[in-house]
C-alpha cells in the first residue's frame, strides 16, 4: 500500500509536469486530462470533454503566446479514491500580432483518480 506521503509526491510531481507542459505553450497538457474533463472559463460556461477546449487553445495560439509567470505549490487532499488539488497561477497572453498582453491570475482545481 502506497503511503499518503508517496501519495502526495507523485501527485506533486504530475501537477508540476502537467503546468510545466501548459508553460510550453502547446497542447501537450491536456494529456493530463481524461475525457470527462470539467472546466469553467471566466465566462462562466460549463465545458465538458477535452477536444472542444484543447481545439480552443490551439485556435487561441494561433494568436497569442502564453507566458506563465508562476503557479504556486497545490494544497494537496487526500482521499479514498482521488487527490484533489488546488492551486493558484498568474500567466501572461501575448497577442502575435501588436504584443499587447492581457493578465490573467487564476485558481486551479483538479482530482485526480488513484
Amino acid at each position: 500500500m502506497i503511503s499518503a506521503q508517496d501519495t502526495s509526491s507523485e501527485v506533486l510531481e504530475a501537477y508540476n509536469n502537467m503546468y510545466d507542459s501548459y508553460a510550453k505553450g502547446t497542447d501537450e497538457f491536456f494529456d493530463y486530462y481524461e475525457k470527462d474533463f470539467v472546466r469553467v472559463p471566466t465566462n462562466g460556461e460549463v465545458q465538458k470533454g477535452v477536444e472542444g477546449p484543447r481545439a480552443e487553445w490551439n485556435d487561441f495560439l494561433k494568436t497569442h503566446y502564453l507566458y506563465l509567470e508562476e503557479y504556486g505549490k497545490p494544497e494537496i487532499i487526500l482521499s479514498e479514491n482521488q487527490v484533489v488539488t488546488i492551486g493558484d497561477y498568474t500567466e501572461y497572453f501575448i497577442d502575435r500580432e501588436t504584443k499587447d498582453s492581457s493578465y490573467n491570475r487564476g485558481v486551479y482545481i483538479a482530482a485526480w483518480r488513484k
